[in-house]
């Protein structure tokens, strides 16, 4: 029953990520403003709002990294994929979901 829980859980959740919310990392965001900010704007499809070019923490940023680049936790870079649901965050939640329920029918 957890194996069924847990793939419909991940199905959904990949469904939700690609198809409805599809927010960027914030990591993304940081290499449109890096085009934008170096002159090289124009090879990419979007616009940034003024407060986020002119804003004083991405000028911190880029005084002290030397980079627009955000920094980053890992030297791999952020996944590839849209940052919201967390497929493993939904899985735990199906799956204590059953847990607790089926708990309370046994008892």
């Amino acid at each position: 029953m957890l194996g069924e829980v847990a793939c419909r859980a991940l199905e959904r959740s990949w469904y939700q990520k690609w198809f409805v919310h599809r927010r960027h990392r914030p990591e993304s965001g940081g290499g449109i403003v890096q085009l934008i900010k170096t002159g090289q704007g124009s090879s990419i499809n979007c616009v940034l709002n003024n407060n986020v070019l002119k804003s004083q923490a991405l000028q911190s940023s880029f005084n002290k990294y030397g980079s627009y680049l955000l920094s980053q936790a890992f030297p791999e870079g952020s996944p590839t994929h849209p940052s919201y649901p967390t497929g493993h965050g939904v899985v735990a939640g199906a799956c204590i979901t059953i847990l607790n329920s089926s708990s309370t029918v046994i008892s």
